[in-house]
């Protein structure tokens, strides 16, 4: 029973709180979705007409007055409702492009000593599509065109290296520069995203810190929903031995905007942890960030991974190891390559 000047409680299902709305106010908004069902109930309005069609519209209408959160008149197309089926497309000689930036900086603190490292890398990443087979699994050629790179230790003189400038590499680079170019890698990829072969050409190639590929499902992927990936990551210890850490890469498809897939990535740790030398190395590999998938070309178009961690006591107790890094990469353009049959007809 409501008594006059006492308010009536009414949950707010959007706010995700309670609210309290005067009696008034309540009843005034009760009274017009009754003469809204009049009307309705009139116009004879598909199956909620008739007795029936009495009760389930009343039925309906007092499921509105608690649930006032609920969308009127939302078309959820067929692709939304069973999901978003992921797939890498490759044509074959075609050439595509990223480019990548990369920073990260360490901070070391070991018996009161501090050190910090900071380095920028920026680069053009290619992919050469060599054949494509009849499953649409592709084969492409891995390179780096080029790589302008930048490194300080403490208060030390930064060292520069731009690939393009044609000065030799400084002390340190001369493994890379050799690399760039170059096909680094053969690598085999399904239109799901597994590399099911991987021949490394070059040992010493430029490693960065993002993912070469999100690997797919099978099974059409709705928003919100998650995939995971398992994996082992080896950490050698001081002593010689090695420890061996399951982990697992996290995938969430986080919305779809204009044929374009927004996919939340991270990595979390299987194995318990409680040695602080294995967890300063796992924390150069844990990924944490965004991925943007052109499903319409069936490609990523952007990265984003951004890790900051810090581990105590990993080489004493008064010891620090402090790691930020962030990766972006950003697609530029794709081309088919021409042949070299047909350079040759060109410059005659």
């Amino acid at each position: 029973m409501i008594f006059s000047g006492q308010r009536q409680r009414a949950i707010n299902r959007r706010g995700g709180r309670t609210v309290f709305v005067p009696r008034g106010e309540r009843l005034m908004e009760l009274k017009k979705r009754v003469i809204a069902m009049k009307v309705s109930m009139r116009c004879g309005l598909g199956p909620l007409a008739g007795a029936s069609g009495c009760r389930t519209l009343m039925a309906f209408l007092c499921v509105s007055v608690l649930t006032t959160g609920l969308t009127w008149g939302t078309t959820v197309s067929g692709e939304e409702t069973s999901g978003y089926r992921l797939r890498y497309r490759f044509q074959p000689g075609e050439e595509l492009q990223w480019q990548v930036i990369h920073r990260a900086r360490v901070r070391t603190t070991v018996a009161q000593t501090e050190q910090t490292a900071e380095t920028l890398t920026r680069s053009t990443k290619t992919w050469k599509v060599l054949d494509v087979d009849a499953n649409g699994s592709g084969k492409f050629e891995l390179r780096v065109e080029d790589v302008e790179m930048t490194n300080r230790v403490s208060d030390g003189k930064e060292v520069r290296y731009d690939s393009k400038s044609g000065d030799p590499p400084p002390p340190g680079f001369a493994d890379i520069s050799k690399t760039i170019g170059k096909p680094l890698a053969i690598i085999t990829l399904t239109v799901r995203g597994e590399i099911v072969e991987r021949k490394q050409l070059e040992p010493d190639a430029l490693q960065t810190h993002g993912y070469l590929t999100v690997p797919f499902p099978e099974h059409a992927i709705k928003i919100g929903e998650s995939w995971t990936v398992p994996d082992e990551v080896a950490i050698p210890l001081r002593n010689g031995t090695v420890k061996k850490v399951r982990i697992q890469q996290k995938f969430t498809l986080e919305d779809v905007k204009n044929d374009v897939a927004v996919i939340r990535i991270g990595t979390q740790v299987l194995t318990p942890l409680n040695d602080p030398e294995v967890e300063v190395q796992l924390v150069q590999r844990l990924s944490e960030g965004t991925v943007r998938f052109d499903m319409s070309a069936g490609r990523m178009i952007t990265q984003e991974i951004e890790v900051d961690r810090q581990v105590v006591g990993f080489q004493g107790e008064a010891s620090a190891f402090h790691y930020q890094t962030r990766f972006t990469e950003e697609f530029l353009h794709s081309r088919m390559a021409q042949s070299p049959n047909a350079e040759a007809t060109k410059q005659r």
